[in-house]
């Protein structure tokens, strides 16, 4: 898996997403909403993101259902921290 940061839209979704959802962890937000606040052009482009998101395993979105789940793990800390994970071996001496 290659470590790969947010985008600038993919940001601004999941502020968007992390700001309704700091409750309970569950987000009833729209995808209209989202892109009001966003700024994006269009609902497709709000869409896409949302499908980068879920794909890196930020947040969760049921088929036939309203509503995101966010990955806990984002709302235990108030600022997101991205850590690359190396994985290959180093030389070293003695």
């Amino acid at each position: 898996m290659k470590y790969q940061p947010l985008s600038i839209n993919q940001k601004k979704v999941l502020e968007a997403i992390l700001a309704k959802a700091q409750d309970n962890g569950f987000s009833d937000i729209s995808i209209r909403e989202i892109q009001s606040i966003t700024g994006l052009k269009s609902l497709r482009g709000v869409t896409l993101q949302l499908e980068a998101l879920e794909k890196s395993g930020l947040i969760c979105r049921k088929r036939g259902e309203s509503g995101i789940e966010v990955n806990i793990a984002l709302l235990q800390s108030k600022e997101m921290v991205s850590i690359p994970l190396m994985t290959s071996a180093i030389p070293a001496g003695y």
